[in-house]
């Protein structure tokens, strides 16, 4: 059985920081695994990992991403679908935390 630390690390390897699940994926899993994202960093050990594995600028990608989608015109080459805004909001919560945890802990 996998301990909890291998599980957490194989979410987000495995899933955020893997460039062919994020483009195969359709948008309700990856809304899953942002709010199991969210969930596990609650714990400052897993914000650390996280930060370490390169979970931030992986992070950060995707909100940029998400936002020009969010924000774009409608005629452009921009796709929207039902899932953007809650994508958009799992990303800014999780952003929001780490940099409340790296505030905190300066």
């Amino acid at each position: 059985m996998c301990s909890l630390s291998v599980r957490r690390r194989a979410l987000c390897v495995c899933r955020l920081l893997s460039e062919h699940w994020a483009a195969a994926t359709p948008d309700d899993q990856k809304l899953r695994v942002l709010q199991c994202i969210r969930l596990l960093l609650r714990a400052s050990a897993h914000q650390r990992e996280f930060v370490a594995v390169g979970g931030m600028a992986v992070l950060c990608a995707v909100f940029k991403q998400l936002s020009e989608a969010h924000f774009a015109p409608p005629h452009t080459h921009h796709t929207h679908t039902s899932f953007n805004a809650s994508l958009l909001i799992e990303c800014t919560s999780i952003l929001q935390k780490l940099v409340r945890h790296a505030r905190t802990s300066m």
